[in-house]
């Protein structure tokens, strides 16, 4: 029996006595299992709960919110045990997380950004709790107590808007309860893996309540071997820590205060190595198998972020004004990253070992003031203003062998204003428009010097000031009272970027998403929610990113157009089964015009494409860099069909209850850059997890698996990163 049979069958033998253990209908669990049933479950249907969102600024059914918007909560994640935000594709089809040297590079809908550089921001922005984090580098943190985690598809051009091109990512995190509460929960996991979480809450007194959690777990054994140092690599350290506490002098007035703690030691993207049929660059180091690498250093990566926040919210009685102050420190060290992956000198080529070493420091804060309507008329209406201010300091030193060849002090600052406002209007109690636009004035300043070339940014702007208006327009009617068609227009806007990491490279010009979207949500019978949304977008001056002779520069492809359908769906099928899954076809992701674009190739390179231009190559190993006509071209991240699945079947087992739980991430092959040289494989990503409850809930029992057939995640190509191997564990936790 090989090793995931094993695995699997573990997992899934709980499930063996269901016949013997399940329910009869409309007779508890805890009295079945006493009293020894045999009867088979009930074929009645479940019911689905709703769910709220803030997806608009203010709490509504989702079902009633004119945007595709995919919902998953702190059971979804812990079904599959998921963890951290490079998990999360395995729940929310169409959302690419890709881990380059530890920053997250998030796609959706074909929109995103590959690079990871210091400074620099993605266009599908993450909250959490409202706190904008839009830094790549900042992107891979583990989840706290969340409780809720939304996706927000297509720009969002008014209530957002700022680095919202592409969606929005919104993770919330328990708020504190008056009533007392919590759990403990430890486990063990392969490589060595211990982790473990404390949450609880209650109140301070018949004003005050108060939460506090922690997250966190420990590698003691590598993912990967360095053969040259003879080291374990990936041996992955992280926690999460936060608490809130929220007061409520009167009826009218809430203040939430909420301090979190994000660390991480040691994670994927910074390790890499040739595949089979590739050299490296030194015309010696080749394939050495998917858990090993050939480095002359071992590369290390830390990321401690802290963020704090006051949200203080006035019920007016006709409106309600809220104003949330918010502010963020980050450290971040990615030492000895290996871009030649080899170990250096002598070699055939006589090529030096390239690697990187970059600290970093960030730091924001901003304010956002809102006011919205709370009457039942025909107008609902929000206005406010957001303030937001990024400041990165870097250190981008590039080594050959022992040799500093290149040393960038550089330091990005972005001050960026903005105004909106949105109204619907119910133009019959059964159909409404919607309508808002959002101001951005967004000012980025740069400075930076090379230390051992002498040269300076003094050959670029100093500052440059991005102004852009952007829109949202929808109408959506009431086709029945479960059912809501909807149609939208939007346009998004991400601000030009400098590269901190260069003073030559001239700064990016803005990204523009325009988007369309027409769709339909419902809720059939009460145990089946489906939601589909049909999608066009076009994009101008895409941001991307390519490496040239060691260096990371920044550049713009023209245009792009992207359409598609996605769908998303939960089923109560009865009592004992339910699912839960979606999928995003996206037929249409191409560079409709992309002339002079950068491409790397592996070399030997005797024959340039008829689309490129460059100089040929007979060199054994590494790459040549190319500027090729990419118009056409598939889009990067932008995986043709990309579906997830999660099967739910609930039991009563062994004198108290049982939930079995497997989910299949599925994702046909996409590219991670733009002329196709690198991918990441079509795949299937199978999670499960089987947990037993004690009769009173106190007690739990879980068994779970993640990467269970063991499929290729990482990039691959000429080169390949590493992504997350078959990992198993147990975890025992206690709710107090």
């Amino acid at each position: 029996m090989s090793k995931v049979t094993k695995i699997c069958v573990s997992l899934l033998a709980l499930g063996a006595p269901a016949a013997a253990f399940a329910a009869e209908p409309g007779a508890p669990l805890t009295d079945q299992a006493q009293a020894g049933d045999t009867a088979a479950p009930t074929a009645a249907p479940g019911k689905i709960e709703e769910v709220v969102v803030t997806a608009q600024k203010r709490s509504e059914n989702a079902q009633k919110v004119p945007i595709a918007i995919s919902v998953i909560t702190e059971k979804n994640l812990e079904a599959q045990h998921i963890t951290g935000m490079e998990d999360l594709p395995a729940l929310l089809p169409g959302l690419k997380v890709g881990n380059s040297a530890g920053s997250g590079l998030v796609y959706l809908r074909g929109t995103g950004q590959n690079s990871g550089a210091p400074g620099i921001v993605n266009p599908i922005s993450t909250y959490l709790d409202g706190i904008y984090i839009g830094i790549a580098r900042l992107g891979l943190f583990d989840l706290p107590a969340v409780s809720q985690i939304a996706l927000l598809k297509g720009p969002q051009g008014s209530l957002f808007g700022r680095n919202a091109s592409g969606g929005i990512i919104q993770v919330a995190t328990k708020d504190p309860s008056s009533k007392s509460g919590g759990n403990v929960q430890l486990g063990y996991g392969n490589f060595g893996t211990v982790n473990g979480a404390v949450y609880a809450t209650g109140s301070l007194s018949d004003t005050v309540a108060a939460n506090i959690s922690f997250k966190g777990r420990r590698q003691s054994e590598g993912e990967i071997t360095n053969v040259y140092t003879g080291t374990d690599l990936l041996k992955e350290r992280s926690y999460s820590a936060q608490s809130k506490v929220r007061w409520t002098p009167n009826e009218d007035t809430t203040v939430l205060l909420n301090a979190a703690v994000l660390s991480s030691r040691d994670m994927r993207g910074v390790v890499n190595g040739p595949l089979p049929g590739y050299t490296a660059n030194d015309g010696v180091t080749t394939y050495l198998g998917e858990d090993k690498v050939r480095l002359r250093y071992d590369p290390h990566s830390k990321v401690d972020t802290k963020l704090l926040s006051l949200k203080v919210t006035y019920d007016l009685g006709w409106a309600e004004v809220s104003n949330l102050l918010h502010g963020l420190s980050s450290e971040t060290l990615f030492k000895d990253l290996q871009g030649s992956g080899h170990a250096g000198r002598p070699n055939p080529n006589n090529q030096p070992d390239q690697h990187i070493t970059a600290p970093t420091k960030i730091m924001g804060n901003g304010d956002d003031l809102q006011i919205s309507s709370t009457g039942s008329g025909p107008f609902k209406w929000i206005a406010g203003l957001s303030y937001e201010y990024e400041r990165t300091d870097s250190t981008f030193a590039v080594y050959a062998d022992e040799a500093l060849i290149s040393n960038t002090i550089g330091r990005v600052t972005s001050d960026a204003m903005a105004e909106f406002a949105q109204v619907t209007y119910a133009l019959a109690p059964t159909t409404r428009v919607t309508g808002g636009l959002r101001y951005t004035t967004d000012k980025l300043t740069f400075s930076g010097v090379n230390t051992v070339t002498g040269q300076t940014s003094a050959g670029l702007a100093p500052s440059t000031t991005y102004n852009q208006m952007t829109w949202r327009a929808a109408i959506d009617h009431d086709l029945t009272r479960k059912i809501l068609l909807y149609a939208a227009a939007n346009r998004g806007f991400k601000a030009g970027q400098y590269n901190i990491t260069s003073v030559t490279n001239p700064p990016v010009k803005p990204e523009i998403v325009d988007g369309v979207e027409a769709g339909f949500k419902s809720m059939l019978f009460d145990f089946l929610r489906l939601n589909t949304a049909f999608f066009q977008q076009k994009s101008s001056n895409i941001q991307l990113r390519s490496n040239q002779a060691g260096s990371v520069i920044l550049f713009n492809a023209a245009k792009a157009k992207t359409a598609g359908v996605d769908l998303d769906f939960d089923a109560a099928l009865s009592d004992h089964w339910s699912i839960k899954g979606g999928f995003e076809w996206l037929p249409t992701a191409k560079y409709t015009s992309f002339p002079n674009a950068s491409a790397v190739l592996p070399s030997p390179l005797t024959v340039i494409p008829a689309n490129c231009k460059g100089t040929p190559s007979t060199v054994k190993g590494g790459t040549v860099n190319l500027v090729c006509d990419l118009t056409d071209y598939r889009m990067i991240f932008a995986a043709k069909l990309a579906a997830t699945l999660g099967v739910q079947y609930k039991l009563n087992a062994f004198g108290g209850k049982a939930e079995i739980n497997v989910g299949d991430g599925y994702s046909t092959r996409y590219y991670i850059d733009p002329n196709a040289s690198t991918f990441v494989d079509p795949r299937h990503v199978l999670n499960a997890s089987a947990v037993w409850m004690s009769p009173d809930d106190k007690w739990n029992v879980r068994l779970w698996g993640t990467n269970l057939t063991n499929a290729k995640t990482g990039f691959r190509g000429f080169a390949y990163i590493p992504g997350s191997p078959l990992r198993f564990g147990v975890e025992v936790g206690m709710n107090l």
